[in-house]
């Protein structure tokens, strides 16, 4: 029982984890019509974070676990865990020079919607990184 309902959560957190990788193609477009470098890093990111999204709905389909409570929390939990650590993919590849801890702070302050931000030169951050954060927090 209990396994069914973990295949059941990493389904759901999967397919919402392709979901943000092809989200991750809206800013490469923008870094690609400003001539900014950084559209190779989300297109990169996308692929990445699609591929793994990819290999595991594909293991874990027809999981059909009646919904409870538990299922619940654990659905909620791994969608914030997975959307804030493939959020940070592009944060931390970017032209900013973000350390892991930043680019992971970044995309859960922008997934929680808090706002929050660690980048000082947020006014002349590039278009994509920009759209970036907005899209995190619009989907948070």
């Amino acid at each position: 029982m209990h396994g069914q309902m973990i295949r059941s959560a990493v389904f759901i957190a999967s397919i919402a984890g392709l979901y943000l990788s092809a989200a991750m193609l809206v800013p490469a477009a923008v870094d690609f019509y400003y001539a900014n470098q950084d559209w190779q890093v989300f297109t990169i990111s996308a692929f990445v974070v699609g591929t793994v999204c990819l290999a595991a709905a594909m293991a874990t389909r027809g999981a059909n676990a009646n919904f409870s409570r538990r299922l619940g929390f654990l659905v909620v939990n791994l969608l914030w865990i997975t959307l804030a650590v493939a959020g940070a993919i592009p944060l931390y590849m970017s032209s900013l020079g973000l350390g892991v801890a930043d680019a992971l702070f970044e995309s859960v302050s922008a997934v929680t919607t808090t706002g929050a931000t660690v980048i000082s030169t947020l006014d002349s951050a590039p278009p994509g990184l920009l759209i970036w954060r907005s899209l995190l927090q619009w989907i948070g």
